[in-house]
């Protein structure tokens, strides 16, 4: 006992003790410093993303008002009636828009986005606008689900971290009045855990893409590029033109995985060295740019390089000078900052949403983790999310749309062309035919099978616009909605064309009501008819 004693109050051996604490402290401390580096956001960049976000709300409305009757009112393609009973998948999913189906009332909501669009831009009570920004985005998407793309995800998910953020901190209308007001000028950094959150996020993004891409398309053949390229329905010039060079595209498809792969953990272990981080960025806007250039997908491209925007490094900005005298450069506000409840909240929803994403990957393997039975709380506070474009491979479907419509004089027409004479060969530049993003999702997803009991009501819309635009003899009698289909092969080349006829109705009834789906409407099968 007594030389246990002694062994244990030795003051050489305690002393090595307590230096081996000390190192062990140090060390956690330099990683506790390289995470909060790694986490930090400037609100200058903030800032440029508050601004570039709101004025992407801000066009995303307005192409929505030019869309409202046919998709966010009972006049158009989907009621709320069919739209709860055939797809909305939880009793926890809402919409404010879905609580009154007119015109009229489809266009306060609108008018109250753009509003709080303009409101976010200002950085005029920031948080509200934000707030309302997040409400109602949510609630446009949950309206038509048929017309939501990738775009739309991004956004309010951007919208909901962005919650716990000081957005209004610089360039804005809040620190306009703070700076009248002689207060405290705001950190140019900021560190709270709910900024891991918004990082992480954006991290999940590409990381989950890239699992969920097949190994032989995109890692090992590195054909998946072209094959998506030489999809008419998304290809722009450039891409037509990318596609004609197979060994770039194979370089350019391994990169991209890579970089969705490694880019975000590139993006934690560069926190303290500004420079690279910067260099980061710079690449994944880049990469963004590159297919919103050669790829008509919607607003995606942009909405990931605004998020990019937000990541940019403090340093960048300084040597701008924007600075001002002041401010309490390089503090790093702690978690403390954020109230106890925020942290906890926010932790919850974080875990909830690497859960959802890692179930998305095998879903038959996870399932037994994260049952079905939460899915209530991603539709209620819209944090689902699914990152699968061109995953696990690219579609190899490909074609368009002809709506052949017989006139009462006995003429034939196809309403997709303006009522031109039906032609059913290949519309030049055929991705650019589409009035927009929205319309160009919809009608995709009508090829989709699961989707075909929806068919008839949008050729009944068309119909019934067509004959309160023509009296007389001009009115359709009758009409066939086709996709010609045009599968691509291997190399990019392309298979035998196949009209498929995917709706139809043989006599127009008088006023053209739009139709209800039922499980009789046609599922989409080759056609014979001749043209």
């Amino acid at each position: 006992m007594q030389n246990s004693s002694a062994r244990l109050f030795d003051p050489v051996e305690t002393g090595e003790r307590a230096r081996g604490w000390r190192v062990g402290l140090v060390f956690l401390r330099k990683i506790a410093r390289g995470l909060g580096e790694a986490f930090a956001l400037d609100l200058r960049s903030l800032a440029l993303f508050r601004i570039s976000l709101g004025l992407l709300i801000l066009v995303d409305v307005g192409i929505a008002i030019t869309n409202v009757e046919a998709f966010y009112s009972d006049e158009g393609v989907l009621p709320r009636q069919v739209l709860q009973e055939r797809l909305w998948e939880s009793s926890a999913q809402w919409s404010l828009h879905a609580l009154q189906g007119g015109v009229g009332f489809e266009k306060l909501l609108l008018t109250a986005q753009l509003l709080a669009g303009v409101g976010l831009v200002a950085g005029w009570r920031t948080r509200w606008m934000n707030f309302l920004c997040w409400v109602l985005a949510c609630s446009l998407e949950t309206r038509n689900p048929l017309v939501s793309n990738g775009a739309d995800a991004v956004m309010r998910l951007l919208l909901f971290w962005s919650l716990f953020l000081p957005l209004g901190g610089w360039w804005s209308c809040e620190a306009s009045r703070r700076k009248r007001q002689g207060g405290d000028a705001m950190p140019v950094r900021w560190v709270s855990f709910p900024a891991v959150c918004w990082v992480m996020q954006v991290g999940f993004v590409y990381v989950f893409s890239a699992v969920m891409k097949d190994r032989g398309a995109w890692y090992l053949e590195g054909t998946a590029l072209q094959t998506a390229l030489h999809l008419d329905l998304f290809a722009l010039p450039a891409g037509v033109w990318l596609r004609e060079h197979a060994e770039l595209c194979r370089w350019l498809t391994r990169g991209t995985v890579w970089l969705e792969l490694v880019g975000p953990f590139l993006l934690l272990l560069t926190g303290r060295w500004p420079a690279l981080r910067g260099v980061l960025c710079l690449a994944f806007i880049l990469f963004h740019l590159g297919i919103g250039l050669c790829m008509n997908i919607g607003a995606f491209p942009w909405m990931m390089i605004t998020a990019w925007l937000a990541l940019l490094p403090g340093s960048w900005w300084d040597r701008f000078g924007t600075g001002t005298r002041g401010n309490t450069k390089g503090a790093l506000p702690t978690a403390r900052r954020t109230h106890p409840a925020a942290v906890v909240f926010t932790f919850v929803c974080l875990a909830y949403v690497f859960l959802w994403n890692l179930r998305g990957t095998d879903f038959s393997r996870w399932e037994k983790f994260f049952p079905r039975s939460v899915n209530r709380a991603a539709f209620a506070l819209r944090l689902d999310q699914h990152w699968s474009m061109f995953a696990p491979f690219p579609t190899r479907e490909d074609g368009w749309f002809v709506l052949r419509a017989g006139l009462s004089d006995g003429t034939e027409v196809d309403l997709l062309r303006s009522g031109e004479v039906t032609d059913w060969s290949k519309p030049p530049g055929l991705s650019s035919t589409f009035k927009d993003a929205r319309w160009q999702k919809y009608l995709m997803n009508l090829w989709l099978q699961r989707y075909h009991e929806f068919r008839p009501a949008y050729g009944d819309w068309l119909v019934r616009h067509w004959n309160e635009d023509h009296g007389g003899l001009s009115q359709v009698v009758a009409w066939q909605l086709y996709f010609i289909h045009e599968p691509t092969l291997e190399g990019g080349k392309t298979g035998p064309l196949q009209r498929v006829l995917l709706a139809q109705c043989e006599h127009v009834p008088a006023g053209g009501s739009v139709s209800v789906p039922s499980s009789s409407s046609t599922s989409g099968q080759p056609s014979s008819l001749s043209p």
